[in-house]
């Protein structure tokens, strides 16, 4: 099995390194081309509408791999539901972001068009759900394929604009073509792969909700504690700074797919294995935390090294004050890629009901600590605050919390490089 979980989430990683290469170049020129301002702008924009993104996928992509897991004989009612769901709920969304930005940027009226016609991704973004139809049968080589040519596609409509006629609104468009091709190629491989047909179930419907609510909540208050950072800088300090911000958590963010990877991966068959032993799965979980704590480590002290030629190799020198940010800003995603793996503990134990708990305090901390370090440091502050916030979600709450402590004690016995070297000798043999 753990020769299956690597090879599944090879895949992942193999064509999202092609994409990252691909991401690199563009970012690259886009923040030269349109330099911090617009860049921050465009950076906004997408903090905007990712806020507004859990409403669309109602909590779904947090229960859809244990559904589709103990329910295999339902997989196209699961599915065709779920997807039904979602769609009637994305005009409401792109809705709601237009009258966000009405408001609070009222009278900016580049911003709101901006704004606006990068929503229009919400459209296209519900038949991502059929990814995880495709994780759990551990198919992941045809969602890897079609995010990397979606990917790619978008890049050259990309690179396109701003070699052309350097217009930040076609540039917005440029995330809901990447969606609907991969709307498209899903269900083509879906349909060709023998998918059940989709149906609409209201009863399923139901239990769906009934189990995804937590995350519905849960995810919007984490997309909040995990954007309103760049919101509040670019309305209290302004599009540069946050460009410059932005310029040194998106490098951080390029290897979350890494760790999305294993993780993703690794989820059926930690359910599977909790639903036989819980030894087993609290060996596997600790494995999980083993692999994704020192992977973090390494990447932390990498990027704190090369930071200066990192951010003059990406950005060049209209970005240099993005070099200590990014040195900062490193360390906030070892935290945050813990609180994925510890998501993977909640869902399995059925302790979704503190979900929300844990995102609605984590929300509250973060508008209250990024609003405070931000009007005191600017974008230093949200760099700070970033940390803050992952630390006292992933690592404080878990303590706190007395349901979820033992996944604290998992996590704590994963520092043990011991458990890591095991894997490591499964995987040789």
């Amino acid at each position: 099995m753990v020769n299956k979980i690597v090879k599944n989430a090879s895949w992942i990683i193999a064509c999202k390194v092609a994409e990252t290469i691909f991401m690199l170049a563009v970012t690259m020129l886009q923040a030269r081309i349109f330099g911090p301002s617009n860049f921050g702008l465009i950076s906004y924009a997408q903090s905007i509408v990712t806020v507004i993104v859990p409403i669309i996928q109602l909590g779904l992509n947090s229960v859809l791999i244990r559904e589709l897991v103990d329910h295999k004989d339902e997989e196209g009612t699961i599915m065709g539901s779920s997807i039904t769901m979602a769609m009637l709920t994305s005009p409401i969304a792109i809705l709601i972001v237009l009258l966000f930005t009405a408001f609070v940027n009222a009278g900016q009226t580049e911003t709101i068009i901006v704004c606006g016609l990068y929503s229009s991704l919400l459209l296209f973004q519900v038949f991502e759900l059929l990814q995880y139809w495709f994780l759990a049968h551990y198919m992941s080589k045809y969602t890897a394929l079609t995010c990397f040519a979606a990917y790619v596609i978008a890049s050259i409509y990309r690179l396109a604009v701003l070699f052309i006629n350097k217009s930040i609104y076609l540039y917005a468009l440029s995330q809901a073509i990447y969606y609907l091709v991969i709307a498209l190629v899903l269900l083509y491989f879906y349909k060709k792969l023998g998918g059940n047909k989709f149906k609409f179930d209201k009863t399923i419907a139901k239990r769906l909700f009934n189990k995804s609510k937590f995350f519905l909540f849960s995810s919007l208050a984490v997309t909040i504690y995990t954007q309103v950072d760049r919101v509040l800088l670019k309305n209290i300090s302004g599009d540069e700074a946050n460009g410059h911000y932005v310029a040194a958590i998106t490098i951080v963010n390029m290897a979350t797919f890494i760790f999305t990877a294993i993780i993703d991966s690794t989820q059926p068959d930690l359910i599977e294995k909790n639903s036989l032993s819980n030894e087993a799965f609290e060996k596997g979980m600790t494995r999980l935390y083993s692999v994704v704590i020192y992977l973090s480590l390494l990447m932390c002290i990498a990027i704190d090294i090369l930071a200066p030629l990192i951010i003059k190799i990406m950005y060049g020198d209209n970005y240099l004050p993005s070099i200590n940010l990014l040195r900062i800003v490193a360390w906030y995603g070892l935290f945050s890629f813990i609180g994925i793996a510890r998501n993977v503990y909640i869902i399995a134990k059925n302790k979704q009901k503190y979900i929300w708990i844990i995102s609605f305090l984590g929300a509250i901390f973060s508008i209250i600590c990024d609003y405070l370090l931000i009007l005191k440091f600017n974008a230093t502050g949200a760099a700070i605050g970033a940390i803050l916030v992952q630390v006292f979600v992933n690592i404080i709450l878990g303590f706190i919390i007395k349901p979820i402590r033992r996944n604290n004690y998992l996590m704590f016995k994963s520092l043990n490089p011991n458990h890591l070297l095991e894997m490591i000798k499964e995987i040789r043999h």
